[in-house]
């Protein structure tokens, strides 16, 4: 199978937690939870004891995000079979405003609200949209106001003392992986950084990194009167595409006819920092794909993406746009561990402890996104890598339970992941029929929970247990 994700005593075998004690606890509390959704930390645990050890290990100073996803990220790479991927990048908070306040945390957003923030980079296969592992993660509180952000003349300060440094951080960090592969890295509007994009032009990155950012500066173009939303305006649409948009908070899942435009452009510096750094970016690519039929009340989809990948035609255009749409990945990444694994409710009492959960939740919630995206591989034995035998020796004995000898639906090749994931989400509630549309993340995370129960009872029932 290629793209293997690494198991937790990979993962934790030489981690350095100053106790070799404490490897083999992470390797069981990351056993004992991952399959743990929509449940409290408390009843993730079968009894007190292991509750007590998880928050001791949580709350150990030695033990911090970085070292819980250090070997797992370095795994992540290692295992990469493709020759580029793109890295996915955003931002999300987590918000504790329902505790009191908690040693560790700081303000969030809305203002009196405590938390922290995470910023993680995931890697995504771009030929079959796969996630294939975790590139990067970095937590950070903020120490108090709303994160310097009012202070007076905060614009003079260099990027590296800014917030949104952490743009700059993720295509940094992932030079180390580089070799024998390139990258594209995908962010939305907050990462239309000029910095980020000069650091790219000077190198900064390496030779194998480029951008794909949507735009939301509009910007001052070199040689042009027009600012760059007005300039794309007046260049000729070059194709017409129909693509299939997911759903969000702000709208439904639906079809979208867009108007393509392409062209080249050399982005001038903003005037508070023009003074400190050169002028002009050169050859930035702008590829815009505007809604033209928006059913009524809906927003109509409007991307203008800014890509340093030469743009020299409509296919280039239209592959650029399928690389952004797999954005919608770390949205799901950020529902699995908010909705899913529940992190925001979670009763520890220190941020530090906080921070650590939400390191072992997140690991847990790509390897969720790495199942989720195999669900049409029917490669014979594909899934074998991911369960335990006790676990595919169980699916093999829930399928003639749940599956009817008579349905008609497509059975996909035993113990593929095609196979696996169906069985899962069956379990987790899936409505199974010829038509049905593909398994989701609910079906698949509930149905996951379900097996992780009917486990003790069938190792119980055949004696395995002990």
């Amino acid at each position: 199978m290629k793209n293997k994700l690494p198991s937790w005593d990979e993962v934790y075998k030489d981690a350095e937690f100053g106790d070799v004690r404490r490897n083999v606890r992470a390797v069981k509390i990351a056993e004992t939870i991952e399959n743990s959704y929509e449940r409290s930390a408390s009843a993730s645990f079968e009894d007190n004891a292991g509750l007590k050890a998880a928050f001791r290990f949580v709350n150990t100073p030695s033990v911090t995000p970085e070292k819980l996803l250090g070997k797992f990220i370095e795994w992540n790479f290692k295992g990469l079979k493709c020759t580029h991927a793109l890295i996915v990048q955003d931002t999300t908070e987590f918000n504790y405003s329902w505790r009191k306040e908690l040693e560790g945390l700081g303000p969030v957003t809305k203002e009196g609200n405590q938390g922290f923030f995470l910023h993680p980079g995931i890697i995504v296969n771009p030929k079959n949209e796969s996630v294939l592992g975790l590139a990067s993660a970095y937590f950070w509180k903020r120490d108090g106001g709303n994160g310097n952000k009012g202070e007076r003349e905060y614009h003079k300060k260099p990027i590296e003392e800014k917030e949104s440094y952490r743009w700059l951080m993720v295509p940094e960090e992932i030079q180390k992986y580089t070799e024998g592969v390139s990258f594209t890295v995908v962010a939305d509007r907050e990462a239309d950084i000029y910095e980020l994009f000069l650091a790219q032009k000077e190198g900064k990155f390496g030779r194998n990194t480029e951008l794909l950012i949507r735009a939301f500066q509009n910007r001052r173009i070199s040689g042009e009167e027009e600012k760059l939303f007005e300039l794309i305006k007046t260049w000729e649409v070059k194709g017409i595409q129909k693509i299939d948009i997911e759903a969000s908070h702000k709208r439904k899942k639906r079809e979208a006819k867009l108007e393509v435009r392409y062209g080249k452009v050399a982005l001038l510096a903003p005037d508070k920092i023009k003074s400190r750094m050169p002028e002009e970016v050169e050859d930035v690519y702008v590829i815009d794909a505007t809604e033209t039929n928006t059913p009524a009340g809906e927003e109509p989809v409007s991307w203008t993406l800014l890509s340093t990948h030469k743009i020299s035609s409509l296919e280039d255009a239209l592959e650029k746009i399928q690389w952004y749409k797999c954005r919608w990945f770390i949205e799901e990444l950020f529902r699995i561990l908010k909705s899913g694994y529940k992190v925001e409710k979670v009763k520890f009492d220190t941020g530090h402890a906080l921070m650590n959960w939400c390191s072992l939740r997140l690991m847990m919630a790509v390897r969720l996104l790495y199942l989720l995206t195999m669900r049409d591989v029917e490669d014979k034995d594909s899934a074998v890598p991911f369960f335990s035998i006790d676990e595919m020796e169980l699916m093999e004995n829930l399928e003639h339970r749940l599956i009817s000898q008579n349905s008609k639906i497509r059975r996909p090749e035993k113990r593929s992941f095609a196979w696996a994931i169906l069985i899962i989400s069956i379990l987790g509630g899936y409505k199974v029929s010829p038509s049905a549309k593909p398994p989701g993340q609910e079906s698949l995370w509930r149905g996951l929970d379900k097996l992780d129960v009917a486990l003790l009872g069938f190792l119980s029932a055949t004696n395995k247990s002990g």
